[in-house]
């Protein structure tokens, strides 16, 4: 599930936020002073405590401004992008203190991250002299941002400079955890990353960069997971997105599951599987062992349990079979399934989807992806189909950069 290219990253951190309890304007902090008498100053304290004990943890993270998340990602960006310009460069990366993600049972870091690539006309379309475009990118499991940047940003120069894309501001977020990956859903075992990315970094990105980033030229693609992620999000909000790519989409997440299972099975013989040590120690070979694990922690999640999920297995029985929780909780998540309720009224406001696959994926075999756009499509209804290719030839990633290509001319390329 990641891309394979490298590319060496700067890490902006922000400067630290203006103190809590004041209003910060232009660089100064405002204060407004209550004078209360001591009697009712007591009496103010006692009414005050008994609201936290009743509102409990939960209410105090509600309490937090919704522009918050948007605000620490604008700063990281804006000095990031600043920096960046001052030196004349095309790509930086950025990072902010995210809550969101912090508020997690794994230890998975408490940051926000991502990459940045501008186009080469984009001081054009701070003038005003064209229209850019917002492409968001979740990478795969284990996907780093910097090498997705590297292995995409060359395709979509040449788009550009042959005038069948427009000018596209790139940006791809990271999504891995300890384990691997969080799928890009709000999980309170591996981190909030759907809030993360829409109520922080996505609205930062359209007023930190001195651009005009609209949702009606706005996409969200992604690969893998990330293409799971993808669509999670454009389905979640419709109207933050012009069109919607997933390649390869870990989205047909019930069958994926039963087939991790046989793998680990086999590789784990009656060795026990204990989430709290795969945590500790995750282990890069055990691939599929990572990703059934991270799929547990995003879709069935037990913050109470060490390691912040339960087996989704009962490891007596032979040959191993999901648990009816973890069946029912991936069935919850699962794009290939029949969609209803809010995931079928996004499929339905959603302008365009791409799905895309390959004949060879053995991973993400061509039947997930034609379940998931055939669910898709069923919820759009007609006259709205998907728009569906698999590659006879293509495999789980050799074939990203032609796929991200195609979707980009599709879903934002100029008509000539």
């Amino acid at each position: 599930m990641a891309e394979s290219a490298q590319l060496p990253t700067g890490a902006v951190r922000p400067r630290p936020e203006g103190r809590s309890g004041g209003f910060t304007r232009h660089g100064a902090v405002r204060y407004t002073i209550l004078v209360i008498p001591p009697p009712r100053l007591r009496a103010l304290a006692v009414a005050l405590a008994l609201a936290a004990c009743a509102a409990g943890p939960a209410a105090a993270r509600d309490a937090t401004p919704p522009a918050a998340p948007a605000a620490a990602a604008a700063h990281a960006l804006r000095d990031a992008a600043r920096g960046a310009r001052a030196h004349g460069q095309g790509v930086f990366s950025f990072r902010f203190a995210s809550p969101a993600l912090a508020d997690n049972v794994q230890g998975n870091p408490p940051e926000a991250r991502g990459v940045v690539r501008l186009p080469a006309a984009v001081e054009r379309c701070r003038a005003g002299a064209e229209d850019c475009w917002l492409v968001l990118y979740l990478p795969g499991f284990d996907g780093e941002p910097a090498r997705a940047i590297e292995l995409l940003a060359p395709r979509l120069a040449a788009l550009e400079r042959a005038g069948d894309a427009p000018p596209v501001v790139l940006v791809a977020v990271d999504g891995r955890t300890r384990l691997g990956g969080g799928f890009y859903v709000d999980s309170p075992a591996s981190g909030r990353f759907a809030g993360t990315i829409l109520d922080g970094i996505l609205p930062a990105l359209r007023t930190a960069l001195d651009l005009e980033l609209p949702p009606a030229r706005t996409l969200v693609t992604g690969h893998s997971m990330g293409g799971f992620g993808a669509l999670w999000l454009a389905l979640q909000r419709p109207d933050e997105f012009s069109g919607a790519a997933a390649f390869n989409p870990a989205a047909r997440l019930v069958p994926l599951a039963e087939r991790l299972l046989g793998s680990v099975e086999s590789a784990r013989g009656a060795a026990a599987l204990d989430p709290a040590e795969l945590v500790r120690r995750p282990d890069p070979d055990r691939f599929r062992e990572r990703l059934l694990a991270a799929m547990c922690a995003a879709f069935v999640p037990a913050p109470s349990r060490p390691g912040g999920f339960a087996v989704p297995f009962d490891p007596a029985a032979r040959p191993h079979a999901l648990a009816p929780q973890a069946r029912a909780g991936l069935s919850r998540f699962d794009l290939g399934r029949p969609l209803e309720g809010a995931l079928a009224r996004g499929a339905r406001a959603l302008p365009r989807i791409v799905v895309t696959g390959g004949g060879r994926d053995r991973l993400i075999p061509p039947s997930d992806v034609q379940a998931v756009a055939e669910a898709l499509s069923a919820a759009r209804g007609p006259g709205r189909a998907v728009e569906l290719s698999v590659r006879p030839d293509g495999d789980h990633g050799s074939q990203l950069a032609d796929d991200f290509a195609a979707a980009i001319r599709s879903l934002a390329g100029r008509r000539r």
